[in-house]
């Protein structure tokens, strides 16, 4: 393990973090990075070691997991010019440094991020962590076609040709992880996975994740998708209550382009809505206006014209009543969804 170092980020320890560095120093660990994130002095005590292998960085203020990962990447970068391999293992007891061991190996042997994976089907586990896994790890696989056994494992294993990658990824706190993953998959970088203890000490009662914030940062990884649905929502919101007005507003003069001219001037409200909200809040895209709105008023054009005549052909050989009508565009719609958000991301606000 000399070319291995571990990294523990750590906020609020108690009496277990000395049996934890004594674990990962007996097997077989030379030099181990803490991080103290900003932890309450009463609980300063318990980084106080005489282990020489122990190199303690500080943050001043609690930044979160990921900040403190990231904090721990850049010290080795910078810093320690023989390591192959940086190993995270969380500082609460929930990983036995022999697994630490194998998948160090696993990283240094195959050149792959090596993921420890928990047994989540075990009767001792916490149900916020079997529900938090499972949400997680059925969301990434829908959405993006990752598909990881424990998505929120803190036993991982990086290469170090990773780790710049590692420290340019956003993120501060638990969602980092999420991302992680999600950067390795894009950037076509393999994952392996090798099976761990499961170990959860008085029911994971010290551990700092908050299940429902850290959740809703961790599903909001599942990122710009559920950002940009929920933008989606809100001008679908916008445009249908538009083209229901301009329904009645425009039915006693425009005769047989009626649903025609009302779709047109409900889709350039709604558009220009949701143009501006993906390209400031969505995508952040640095990328300039005249660039962006091009494209996407181009890929709008696309949608509105395959909406457009999809809907007149449903709608004009029968008789039916602004609230039938709007459903039917609303589900045609619905349908152009997914091809729009891969589109915006991809081509209109690439990353």
């Amino acid at each position: 393990m000399s070319h291995t170092i571990a990294v523990i980020p750590s906020l609020d320890p108690d009496e277990k973090f000395a049996r934890v560095i004594a674990d990962i120093k007996n097997s077989g660990f030379e030099e181990i990075i803490v991080v103290n994130d900003g932890s309450r002095p009463e609980t300063l005590k318990y980084f106080e070691t005489d282990v020489p292998e122990v190199t303690m960085l500080t943050h001043s203020v609690n930044r979160g997991k990921g900040r403190a990962l990231k904090t721990a990447f850049e010290y080795i970068l910078a810093n320690c010019p023989d390591c192959k391999v940086a190993v995270t293992i969380d500082g609460d007891g929930q990983h036995a440094g022999s697994d630490a061991a194998r998948i160090a190996e696993n990283a240094e042997n195959s050149g792959n991020v090596t993921l420890g994976a928990r047994n989540f089907d075990l009767p001792h586990i916490p149900k916020k962590s079997r529900v938090g896994n499972k949400v997680t790890r059925k969301a990434i696989k829908l959405l993006f076609g990752l598909e990881i056994s424990d998505t929120q494992t803190g036993l991982r294993a990086f290469p170090r040709s990773v780790l710049p990658l590692m420290t340019a990824i956003p993120g501060e706190r638990f969602e980092y992880e999420t991302e992680m993953l999600l950067r390795l998959h894009r950037e076509k970088l393999a994952i392996d996975e090798l099976p761990i203890s499961t170990i959860y000490i008085d029911d994971n009662k010290t551990s700092h994740y908050r299940a429902v914030l850290d959740s809703l940062l961790i599903l909001s990884v599942t990122v710009k998708f559920l950002a940009f649905m929920l933008s989606s929502i809100a001008a679908t919101i916008v445009d249908n209550a538009a083209f229901y007005v301009f329904l009645h507003l425009f039915s006693g003069f425009a005769g047989a382009y009626t649903t025609t001219v009302a779709f047109t001037a409900a889709r350039i409200i709604s558009s220009a809505f949701n143009y501006a909200l993906n390209r400031k809040t969505i995508f952040r895209s640095s990328t300039s206006v005249g660039s962006t709105v091009k494209k996407y008023y181009l890929l709008a054009l696309c949608q509105f014209l395959i909406s457009n005549v999809a809907l007149n052909a449903i709608v004009n050989p029968l008789d039916l009543s602004a609230g039938v009508i709007t459903a039917i565009k609303l589900v045609i719609d619905l349908l152009l969804f997914l091809l729009g958000y891969q589109l915006q991301k991809r081509w209109v606000f690439p990353e």
